[in-house]
């Protein structure tokens, strides 16, 4: 299922994403809000996941989407560790208020879930600065999924290291 460009309310996405006939689901640009108007919490997104057999989740974040607040990546990761057909878990865009620190205890768990996470390109130079220090952690003792981590005027070097785990890691 393709979602883009749609605005819904929680129950609609909900009502929408409850079923398991689909396997693959990808949005870009979708608006989820509450009937008061006010936008969802990030969770909310990916609590259905794990009432269904989707294999491949896509999301494209834009000015609209559901947010990050302080506990959404930590009750995100419960949700995904709830999903035992999801293959493919790639979020693009994402905005700095997603604590990519919070996914360290899941990163650690057994999992064939492939993580990829974009941040905008407008991110801080302190956020910057915490991508880049976790990546280097990744690096120097890899976790058991090793999740590609892109942001702008990042240090190449350590992202062709953490594109050569990531793979080695999926060969074994």
């Amino acid at each position: 299922m393709q979602l883009y460009r749609q605005n819904f309310t929680l129950d609609e996405y909900e009502f929408l994403t409850s079923s398991s006939s689909f396997q693959k689901l990808t949005q870009s640009s979708v608006s989820i809000k509450y009937p008061d108007g006010s936008l969802i919490s990030a969770d909310k997104v990916f609590k259905n996941l794990t009432k269904t057999h989707v294999t491949e989740f896509v999301m494209w974040f834009h000015d609209e989407s559901p947010v990050f607040l302080p506990a959404t990546v930590k009750t995100l990761c419960q949700y995904l560790a709830q999903c035992g057909n999801l293959g493919i878990f790639y979020l693009y865009r994402l905005p700095e208020t997603f604590d990519v620190r919070q996914i360290s205890d899941f990163l650690k768990l057994p999992s064939n879930i492939d993580i990829v996470l974009h941040f905008e390109a407008s991110i801080s130079d302190e956020c910057k600065e915490i991508l880049s220090k976790f990546i280097k952690e990744i690096i120097e003792n890899p976790p058991q999924n090793i999740p590609l981590i892109q942001y702008n005027e990042q240090d190449l070097d350590d992202l062709i290291t953490l594109m050569a785990l990531k793979r080695e890691r999926r060969r074994s």
